[in-house]
């Protein structure tokens, strides 16, 4: 078994925020993740933490390949209208990483139901080592 985290936030200057949690992944033949499930995300996880009532929570997976990602993330709660959407990986010190792929293009709003759901592949993040940064619980995603 491997430890991962996946954190999903917003920036501090952002009309809604929510945060993260950490899962178990469970590897398969090839010791790739399996479907992860994650849940318990909150404003207090947020750094630093706010009173948002936001919440979510969602389910990834990397392929046996370590190529692609696919994803579930919902949210609802939020204070307001998303107005955009990233992965960002994890940076020493306090504060937001920087973005390693633009969600927008899997962002759907309805009725105050957030859902980002897609396959990435790897080669369009902005990082050399994401199927590692995954793997290693240093990827979040950021709702602003």
């Amino acid at each position: 078994m491997r430890i991962a985290m996946i954190i999903a936030r917003s920036a501090a200057a952002a009309v809604l925020a929510w945060a993260a949690s950490m899962a178990v992944i469970v590897g398969g033949n090839s010791g790739c993740p399996s479907l992860v499930d994650f849940t318990g995300l909150s404003g207090e996880k947020e750094v630093p933490p706010n009173s948002s009532t936001g919440s979510g929570s969602g389910q990834y997976e990397l392929n046996p390949d370590n190529t692609e990602l696919r994803f579930v993330i919902t949210a609802e709660g939020l204070s307001g209208p998303v107005t955009a959407a990233h992965f960002h990986i994890v940076t020493t010190g306090a504060g937001t990483g920087p973005v390693v792929l633009d969600l927008a293009p899997f962002l759907t709003e309805i009725g105050g139901q957030v859902t980002l759901t897609g396959t990435s592949s790897l080669a369009e993040w902005s990082i050399n080592n994401a199927a590692e940064a995954i793997r290693e619980g240093a990827i979040y995603v950021n709702l602003h």
